[in-house]
């Protein structure tokens, strides 16, 4: 069994737990924290853009479906697997020069975030423009960086942390 996958079903699970029962009933300004999209951000720093991508159209699928989502069917899919896809990428490719640390994990989260919530507004203008409400539009965009700011202090070292202890082990045996 691969525990890694199954550990990041239940990473995932958890932040749609975390997304609907605590961060839509906080009552913060403007936009709710948005806690399953720092969780896809969180697997696609640690396991590349091709996973990136993938969990993120299944979490966006999955927001999609959860009870305080306004939006078109798939469109948070479709934020999400870019923003998880093109994360990742950057992610692997500062870890192949050696430049990748905690606080560019956290920048990305921040860019990842307001990027996520631009493509999102984008794709609704295109396919149902008449939903598209623009009041306080930059103020959404700071708040939802705001909090995936405070998000990715949290979410990012415990994926790390989940993804090290869920590491395969290379067992070497002598003939």
């Amino acid at each position: 069994m691969n525990w890694r996958a199954v550990a990041i079903a239940a990473f995932i699970l958890v932040a749609a737990l975390l997304q609907v029962g605590v961060a839509t009933q906080l009552g913060l300004p403007l936009v709710a924290p948005d806690v399953m999209l720092v969780a896809v951000i969180a697997v696609a720093l640690r396991r590349g853009g091709t996973i990136g991508a993938i969990v993120g159209v299944a979490a966006g699928l999955l927001s999609d479906l959860l009870p305080p989502s306004a939006s078109l069917l798939g469109v948070s899919a479709i934020a999400f697997g870019v923003v998880g896809g093109v994360t990742g990428w950057l992610a692997s490719r500062d870890k192949k020069r050696n430049q990748f640390n905690y606080w560019r994990a956290v920048g990305f989260t921040v860019i990842a975030a307001i990027a996520a919530l631009l493509i999102n507004t984008g794709v609704v203008a295109v396919f149902d423009s008449e939903r598209l409400v623009t009041n306080n539009f930059v103020l959404s965009l700071l708040w939802q960086g705001a909090y995936a700011l405070v998000l990715a202090a949290v979410l990012v070292p415990i994926y790390a942390w989940i993804d090290r202890v869920t590491a395969p082990v290379n067992v070497v045996t002598r003939r």
